[in-house]
Parts: structure tokens; C-alpha cells; sequence
């Protein structure tokens, strides 16, 4: 599975597949858990970072941040990604008013020591 592939997906059948399945989110974050390696998922970072800055569904990002969260994890490295810091800050503007993904970005932050 590449990034943008699971991005592209998710973008286009996410309503649907949730309607489907109320567990579809954290059954295409374990998918991404378990067919990543430590090196992909930190070159996925940024992408996914990207995504959400564009995205306008509010719930669509959240579950993203769960998604990045996984990913920062699975990259198992401290090595913070070329531009991540002040995309966060960004995405800390995008979600002023969403507690739950402002929480998972302060998670990302302790996580970096940023």
C-alpha cells in the first residue's frame, strides 16, 4: 500500500466504506500499522500532513491525525520530517476548535520534543 493510493481512497469512498463499517478507520490504520515499514511511514509523514492542510471535512481530518499520529509512531525516529514544524503550526490553526485532534497534535509535539 503507498500513501497516496490509502489517501486517494479514503478521500473518494470514506462515507460509503464508513456506512459499511463503523470500524473502517482503524482497520485502514492497522492495514498502514502492519504494511509499512519504519522508512515509509516517515516518508509519509509530509504527505499526509499536506492532505489534511487541504482537506475541508472536518471529520475526514480528525481521523487523518489519527493516521499521522500512526505514522509519526511507526517511524519509530525522533528525526522530525523537512517542514513538519510549521506545518503543525498550521494544522494547531486548522484545528483551533476541534479538542480531539488539537489533543493528538500535542501528542505529536511531546513525541518530537518540539
Amino acid at each position: 500500500m503507498k500513501i497516496d493510493e490509502f489517501l486517494q481512497s479514503v478521500q473518494l469512498n470514506w462515507q460509503v466504506e464508513l456506512q459499511k463499517d463503523e470500524w473502517f478507520f482503524a482497520k485502514e490504520r492497522d492495514k498502514i500499522d502492519n504494511s509499512f515499514t519504519a522508512e515509509e511511514a516517515f516518508n509519509a509523514i509530509m504527505e499526509v500532513v499536506f492532505f489534511i492542510q487541504s482537506e475541508t471535512n472536518t471529520y475526514l481530518c480528525t481521523e487523518l491525525t489519527n493516521v499521522l499520529y500512526l505514522l509519526i509512531r511507526k517511524s519509530d525516529t525522533t528525526e522530525i520530517p523537512k517542514g513538519f514544524v510549521s506545518s503543525l503550526q498550521v494544522l494547531k490553526k486548522k484545528f483551533a476548535k476541534d479538542i480531539y485532534s488539537l489533543n493528538i497534535l500535542n501528542e505529536i509535539e511531546s513525541y518530537y520534543r518540539i
